[in-house]
C-alpha cells in the first residue's frame, strides 16, 4: 500500500491503527519521513474507528454464536410450534 508515495508496510499499519489521536498520528508518520495533516490523520481515525469489532462481533458477523450457548444441532427443540390448521 502506498501513500503519497510512500510504502506502508504492514507492521506500520497496524501501529497507526493502534493510535488513538491524531498527534499520535502526526507523530508516527513524522518517524516515517511521511507527510500528515490533521485533517488527514483524523479522518484516518475517523474511517479505522467505524471498521473495528470486538472478538465477539467478529465471531457474531461470521456466522458464530450470538455469546450465549454454542451451537449444538442435536439439542432438543425448547419451544413449539402449533399450527392453528
Amino acid at each position: 500500500m502506498t501513500f503519497k508515495g510512500k510504502e506502508i508496510t504492514k507492521e506500520l499499519l497496524e501501529k497507526a491503527e493502534k493510535c488513538q489521536t491524531a498527534d499520535e498520528l502526526m507523530a508516527l508518520a513524522k518517524e516515517n519521513d511521511i507527510e500528515l495533516t490533521v485533517d488527514e490523520a483524523q479522518a484516518f481515525l475517523d474511517e479505522s474507528a467505524d471498521v473495528q469489532l470486538d472478538a465477539g462481533e467478529i465471531d457474531q458477523a461470521a456466522g458464530g454464536s450470538s455469546g450465549k450457548q454454542p451451537y449444538n444441532p442435536k439439542a432438543p427443540c425448547k419451544s413449539r410450534v402449533v399450527h392453528p390448521w
